[in-house]
């Protein structure tokens, strides 16, 4: 697609953007590889290119590799405008929801572009037709391509998998943290439902998982929206509180399904970036938070019981 519209359209340019520094280089790579082009065509910026030399760069090549973020930066900035551009293309594009940089983007495109081509790419739409059609609103995207396993210039490249379930008994060890981490998100869980009591909030914790907590993220934004800013306060107080709870949930995953030394690496980060994030804070300062970092170094020796019955299954 782009190929073809620089081809027609030699004096304007083409934009791919991806949420990540290595898929914007992998990016890059293919169209070095592909397309017939002078290097200096090919320009890829992340935020680690200061901004005066960003926009000297936009004026200067054809095809732009970078990440959403600097592309809404410099746009609010001056730095840039999208009016002579072909393509704009959206990787990962379910990301294009609520306050992600793509949708502005795609709003300023729709409105300066001469002529407005945008393409969205994903291999996760979403699970259901209203999630699809959110993330083609918040990109003006009116034409839907998708492909499955069984789709002739697909199945070439899919490899039937036969898979054997074996299972495992966690090490009691492994049982007292995630005791402690499931009283940590029960504590966060009881908040919010006291104060967000019509939405149901029911059912024993360890069956709350990431979706129902997200759920109650998306309706706290809701409260957030129909509430006047003097009164907005406490709402900030409590999607810190959801965002907490969704950060120990992940921490009980990395436990149960990688092993304690994937957890101990979560909690360094948190130690690290608790200034910088409120949530982290708030679950280092929990008091339960000392008994379970105490657990999990004293246990750190205590390897997944996977790793010993994927050893089992490589001898056989």
């Amino acid at each position: 697609a782009a190929a073809e519209l620089l081809e027609r359209n030699c004096d304007m340019r083409v934009l791919i953007m991806a949420p990540t520094r290595p898929l914007v280089l992998q990016h890059r790579a293919s169209f070095e590889k592909l397309l017939e082009v002078e290097e200096d065509e090919l320009v890829q910026m992340t935020g680690e290119v200061p901004p005066d030399l960003r926009q000297e760069l936009w004026s200067q090549g054809r095809i732009f590799f970078t990440t959403p973020q600097v592309v809404e930066n410099d746009i609010a900035k001056g730095r840039l405008t999208l009016r002579d551009f072909c393509l704009v293309v959206f990787d990962e594009a379910h990301r294009a929801v609520k306050d992600y940089a793509y949708t502005a983007i795609a709003k300023h495109y729709m409105e300066k572009g001469i002529y407005p081509l945008l393409l969205g790419l994903t291999a996760s739409p979403g699970g259901n037709s209203e999630r699809v059609l959110e993330v083609c609103e918040a990109l003006s995207i009116e034409k839907i391509i998708y492909r499955t396993h069984e789709d002739e210039d697909v199945s070439p490249y899919v490899h039937n998998i036969e898979t054997e379930w074996r299972e495992v008994d966690l090490p009691q060890q492994y049982e007292g943290i995630l005791h402690l981490l499931r009283r940590m998100v029960e504590i966060r869980v009881d908040k919010l439902r006291a104060f967000l009591p019509t939405d149901g909030v029911g059912g024993p914790t360890q069956y709350i998982g990431k979706r129902l907590l997200l759920t109650l993220g998306d309706r706290l934004h809701e409260k957030l929206d129909k509430t006047p800013g003097p009164q907005r306060g406490p709402i900030f107080g409590y999607m810190m509180i959801q965002s907490s709870a969704l950060s120990l949930l992940h921490a009980m995953e990395l436990l149960e399904r990688q092993g304690i030394r994937s957890l101990m690496r979560f909690l360094n980060r948190l130690e690290d970036e608790k200034d910088d994030k409120k949530a982290y804070k708030n679950i280092i300062n929990d008091a339960l938070y000392p008994q379970m970092y105490k657990l999990v170094v004293d246990n750190i020796e205590v390897e997944h019981p996977k790793v010993e019955q994927l050893k089992l299954e490589i001898i056989k």
